[in-house]
């Protein structure tokens, strides 16, 4: 004779879906803000020097070090990666966004 559980798992599902759709309506309805652009940049620079180091060779450099800090020391080279790989994928700025709403809302 134990009380009836209730079922909330429905009402956070549903809101999780309607956060999930409303980040891809508008993809197109994205800035790209703070260091986005300098990261994107650097991405697209390092994207285009090729590699050849100890025979191996590759037809981009990954990213050694991140953006400077306002201390002068340089962050790690993680979202430049991100956005090489997104790079790769594809040079429309919308699929990007839609990618990374994707990425993130998941």
């Amino acid at each position: 004779m134990g009380a009836k559980p209730s079922n909330r798992a429905g009402p956070v599902l549903a809101l999780v879906a309607i956060v999930f759709i409303t980040g891809l309506l508008y993809p197109g309805d994205a800035n790209f803000m703070r260091d986005e652009a300098l990261l994107l940049e650097h991405a697209l620079i390092a994207n285009h020097q090729p590699l050849n180091v100890l025979g191996i060779s590759l037809p981009f450099t990954p990213a050694s070090v991140g953006l400077p800090g306002t201390r002068g020391a340089y962050y790690g080279p993680l979202p430049i990666w991100v956005y090489q790989v997104f790079l790769a994928m594809t040079h429309d700025p919308i699929t990007m966004v839609v990618v990374r709403s994707l990425l993130f809302t998941g």
